[in-house]
Order: C-alpha cells, then structure tokens, then sequence
C-alpha cells in the first residue's frame, strides 16, 4: 500500500505585507510543486534582485483555508520563526538576495498546503492607527487609520484573532468610492473614508468574537502591488458577567428553615 502524500503547491505571485512578487520586479521562487512523504523534508527558496529589498518571508496556506499564516523570516541575516512552527521549520539566507524554508518531519494533512516567499522593504510609509480598546459588549466601535503617501490610495482592512498567527481580509476601498467587503464581513464592519489617506474601520456592535488585532494597510494597486501595514489596534470586548449566588450547606438549611417557617404561618392562618 502506498503511503499518502504530502503535496505543497507553490505560488510566486503575491502582494501581502509590504512584499511585492512578481516576475517583473524579478523575484523567483522554486520548486513550483513538491509531492513528499509524511515525515520527509523539503527545501524551498527565494530568490530577488530588488535594490533595498532587505528582508524575506514565509507564509503558508492550509488547504482549505483563505487565510495567510507567516512561518517566519530573515531580516539580513537575522532569522526568526512564529512559535507555532519552531520545532520543525527553519529559515536561513540572506534577507537582501536569496533565503531558505527549511521543513522536516513533515505530516499529512497539517503540512499540506500552499507556501508563499515574499520579498520586503522596511517601509518609509508612516502610519498612525486608534490605540488600544478595550470596551463593553455591544458598544459600536471605531479604528482610525491614517498614512502619509497620497500614492497609496487603496486602504485595505485585516483582523487578526487572539492566538492565531494569520491575517484575514476583511475589505477595501479607493477613496471615497464605495467600499468592497468579504462576504462574512459585510453586515459587521463598515469601512469609511474622509480623503485618500485617512480611513476607519467600524464595528456596529462588538461581541467577544470581535476580539482581535486589526490592521489597516495601503497600497496603489488592487493586485499584485506593495502594500505596507500600519502597527495594528488591539480591540478586547468584555462579555457579560453571569453573577452567580453561592450557597454553603449551613446557608442552605436556613433557606429551607425560613420556607419551612413562612408555610407553617400559613397553615396557622
């Protein structure tokens, strides 16, 4: 019997995080498809010949999944790895040239996916986002998002969970023209713009599922353009607190006392 394999596709077009990929801006990525065993390996590489382009990163896509996951990346030389993947992935190379995914024991079907490299720039875009939140269930809130670039006129919007290493789109917009939403955002969220570069998010009506990180990103193109990413506004949304009385045995029997007490007035009467 042939053991299942471990497929991972490889796509080398992609704008996320300030990267832009693409074969004109002369960034390659290699192999284009891998089929491994459960508890191979597998090296992947990245490779640009952008000037200032200093840092390089990995992101993966589960099967299954919209949403981007960041491995890790290298900064020149300088390597770092999310937590979830530090016991079986590894990055190495130069952030400026060319770096390497590094991936052992692999399983099926965690592993299984779509893994992307992308080129970077530490971004000269300054961005001012809302501070930190922190309000009561059903609250309407507001995330306020400005930058300095006029050149970016496209404001993109992405939550990400508490303990989850992945983005989510959320929508977008140019200027002041009708906003774009995905589709499980739409009757939550309201995006808004008062010019170019100043924006905001809103949440009609927060619930403890709203709790997250959002960030607010812009870029000049709808696809396959640089977009650079504000810090990021965390929201908390206090649920409702249940208050729930206590009673110890000694308080118990009291309670039946005193009903016992009121029924036998009662009685009397």
């Amino acid at each position: 019997m042939t053991p299942p394999c471990l497929i991972m596709c490889i796509i080398t077009v992609l704008w996320i995080k300030g990267v832009y990929l693409s074969k004109e801006k002369q960034v390659f990525q290699s192999p284009a498809h891998l089929l491994v065993k459960p508890g191979g390996a597998a090296n992947l590489s990245l490779t640009h010949q952008i000037p200032s382009y200093d840092m390089i990163l990995w992101y993966q896509r589960s099967a299954g999944d919209n949403s981007l996951k960041l491995i890790g990346y290298i900064y020149f030389t300088s390597k770092n790895i999310e937590m979830p993947f530090e016991s079986r992935f590894s990055v190495s190379g130069d952030g400026e040239k060319t770096a390497f995914l590094h991936l052992t024991n692999l399983t099926h079907p965690e592993d299984s996916g779509e893994y992307f490299g992308a080129a970077s720039q530490v971004s000269a875009v300054t961005f001012q986002q809302s501070p930190p939140q922190m309000v009561k269930e059903n609250t309407r809130v507001r995330i306020n998002c400005s930058h300095d670039d006029a050149n970016l006129p496209l404001m993109l919007w992405y939550q990400q969970r508490r303990d989850s290493q992945s983005m989510t789109l959320i929508g977008y917009g140019y200027g002041q023209s009708a906003q774009s939403y995905e589709n499980q955002f739409k009757e939550e969220f309201e995006l808004t713009r008062e010019d170019t570069t100043t924006g905001a998010l809103t949440v009609h009506s927060a619930s403890p599922s709203h709790s997250a990180v959002y960030f607010c990103a812009a870029t000049s193109l709808c696809s396959y353009g640089e977009a650079y990413f504000g810090s990021g506004t965390k929201l908390t949304v206090l649920g409702k607190k249940t208050r729930r009385l206590h009673l110890t045995g000694r308080e118990s029997r009291a309670v039946c006392c005193q009903r016992d007490e009121f029924i036998n007035d009662q009685d009397l009467n």
